[in-house]
């Protein structure tokens, strides 16, 4: 029962991982409302490529495997847990509260379509995934 908290995490890391790799790979659905907009709606704040995306999906990718690694207590990762998942937790939120302008809860520009999503799903879904990365402290 324990290990709940590592397989849901680590499944939602992967689902995004396969979302970014999606879009590395050409696909289109969804990557409209995935990058931050400028308030004119038209102009993106960051226009990451297909290097880019596929790093990022790369990282997702190998922190969904550290949730599995640790939750079977696979050495060396699961000799670093406590500093890995707390590192994570801290990452998570920070993402949760924002820069104040483009992401997070306190953000400024809250009328483009991504600032909706955020709002909406981003933002929560990291605060969630940073409680149960903290809650994976404690029970590990």
């Amino acid at each position: 029962m324990t290990f709940l908290p590592f397989v849901f995490n680590s499944l939602v890391f992967f689902v995004v991982a396969l979302f970014h790799y999606y879009w590395v790979f050409g696909g289109k659905k969804g990557i409209t409302v995935v990058i931050p907009e400028i308030e004119t709606k038209s102009k993106k704040v960051i226009f990451p490529g297909k290097i880019l995306t596929f790093v990022v999906a790369s990282i997702f990718l190998s922190i969904s495997l550290l949730y599995v690694f640790i939750s079977f207590k696979i050495e060396p990762v699961y000799s670093f847990k406590t500093h890995i998942l707390t590192s994570l937790a801290v990452v998570l939120l920070i993402r949760a509260i924002g820069e104040f302008k483009y992401i997070g809860f306190f953000k400024k520009v809250k009328n483009t379509d991504f600032a909706k999503y955020d709002t909406k799903y981003y933002t929560p879904l990291c605060l969630l995934l940073s409680i149960i990365t903290a809650i994976c402290i404690f029970i590990n």
